[in-house]
């Protein structure tokens, strides 16, 4: 597991949930005893992802009558089920009360190769499911690592540049990482970012014959897709 998430755990109420349990998160895991009920219905939630990773949807689970975890899923803010990958990722593609798919407006079919695509057959996510695995009685919330990479091109060519050094800084000015461009011109800043937070991008030394970039501000996206 992954160390550093702050969880809770609410049952469902008719009027409101009740806290059953919170805690922070060890690579490994989290019991809890004694405490859910046959035939309720719970919810798992993330209220602070890990470092360097971005933050996983709920997952909300059922108590079976002989205390064993029945069945579980991924939903959204909105409370809807969605689907996850193969990679155990959540996806924004959520299942219709009809059996259906839809990615917000788009609708989704999943072929015989267990793929979501669109009506044009594009794969919008590969290997999705929509139940997530129980094995010994472990409900598994999975964290996709905060992913940005930056890329150093010529305005006006497109081609890339190598030699610029450029910087990445957080809100308190503090230097996250500091590199030099290659051929390619791209950097990845793989659980090196935070999500929800917001950095700037500048550029320290330019390229021989090229005039300094303007500071770039950008925000690492919530849920982990690539940028």
């Amino acid at each position: 597991g992954v160390a550093g998430a702050v969880c809770v755990l609410y049952e469902y109420g008719q009027e409101e949930n009740m806290l059953i349990e919170s805690w922070v998160s060890s690579a490994a895991g989290h019991v809890i005893k004694d405490k859910l009920a046959p035939g309720k219905v719970y919810l798992y939630h993330e209220e602070k992802a890990p470092e360097g990773y971005a933050y996983s949807e709920s997952i909300e689970f059922t108590v079976g009558e002989d205390g064993n975890v029945t069945s579980a899923h991924y939903i959204n803010d909105n409370g809807e089920t969605i689907l996850y990958d193969k990679d155990g990722y959540t996806t924004t593609i959520t299942v219709q009360e009809d059996g259906t798919y839809k990615d917000g407006d788009t609708v989704v079919t999943i072929n015989e190769s267990g793929n979501a695509v669109d009506e044009d057959g594009n794969i919008i996510a590969e290997g999705v499911k929509k139940d997530m695995p129980i094995t010994d009685n472990v409900v598994v919330m999975k964290d996709a690592p905060t992913n940005v990479t930056i890329k150093k091109t010529d305005s006006k060519t497109g081609l890339s540049l190598a030699g610029a050094t450029l910087q990445v800084i957080d809100k308190d000015g503090k230097i996250v990482a500091e590199w030099t461009t290659d051929e390619s011109g791209t950097f990845k800043l793989e659980k090196m970012l935070t999500a929800g937070e917001t950095y700037t991008l500048r550029e320290k030394e330019t390229v021989d014959g090229y005039y300094y970039s303007y500071d770039i501000i950008f925000t690492v996206n919530e849920d982990g897709r690539p940028q």
